[in-house]
């Protein structure tokens, strides 16, 4: 399995030139992802550099050669990732209504 990597980075912002997240943004600071390599964090698997990524898949024998392409090889995120119970691509229809 890929290592598990999570980094947070925490923006204060100490004066009006700083940047903001958005420009109407009115709070003290804010927080951006820059890698997440654990499928069990509350982030999605991302990284803001493809190369920090590559880095980490390298590990179990994967390279990406475009953004995430390594998502179209089947059975290849089985190979980074350990896989659950839970099937993200089964989805219950019954409540939405058709307009």
């Amino acid at each position: 399995m890929v290592p598990c990597r999570t980094e947070v980075r925490t923006h204060v912002i100490k004066n009006k030139n700083l940047q903001k997240p958005f420009s109407s943004f009115s709070g003290k600071y804010f927080h951006t992802l820059r890698i997440n390599t654990d499928v069990n964090a509350e982030y999605p698997i991302y990284s803001v550099s493809d190369k920090d990524l590559n880095e980490a898949f390298t590990t179990v024998g994967l390279k990406m050669y475009t953004h995430n392409d390594y998502l179209r090889v089947p059975g290849a995120s089985a190979l980074a990732f350990e896989e659950d119970d839970k099937d993200y691509e089964d989805t219950n229809m019954t409540n939405f209504k058709n307009i």
